[in-house]
């Protein structure tokens, strides 16, 4: 399938950072700190969702296993796996894109959009953790 590749590509188009239009008063060293920790925490949304999209792609693909998501269930059972990960794909892009518009038009609550970076990464390490415990099975 080649939704891989395009999540891979759109994902790392919006982890591009660029320059808010006012700054929080933070130190140019704290600064700095705190857009490197928004960078680490972008890729590793990145990379969670890739890894969760993968997983669930070929897990279905080859029938060990069901989509779990109440929300993508349907569209499996519905439309196919291909069809659910395009809206899998879609809803983590708008996540990370609602959390990089947030971090643009309010950059004085950059610290939250970090936070929120923090716990989108959260739930996408407790799907892993709760996918590769399924396969252990």
């Amino acid at each position: 399938m080649h939704f891989i590749p395009r999540l891979a590509l759109a994902m790392l188009l919006m982890a591009i950072p660029t320059e808010a239009v006012a700054q929080a008063t933070l130190s140019p060293a704290n600064e700095r700190k705190l857009k490197i920790a928004e960078t680490v925490a972008t890729f590793g949304y990145i990379g969670t969702s890739i890894a969760d999209a993968k997983f669930t792609y070929d897990c279905v693909k080859r029938g060990t296993c069901r989509e779990a998501n109440p929300f993508l269930a349907p569209i499996v059972n519905k439309h196919g796996i291909g069809a659910a990960m395009t809206a899998k794909v879609a809803f983590n892009l708008g996540v990370l894109g609602g959390i990089n518009l947030i971090a643009h038009e309010w950059p004085e609550r950059r610290k939250t959009v970090f936070f929120a970076l923090l716990a989108a990464n959260a739930v996408n390490v407790a799907v892993l953790t709760h996918n590769y415990r399924v396969l252990q099975r």
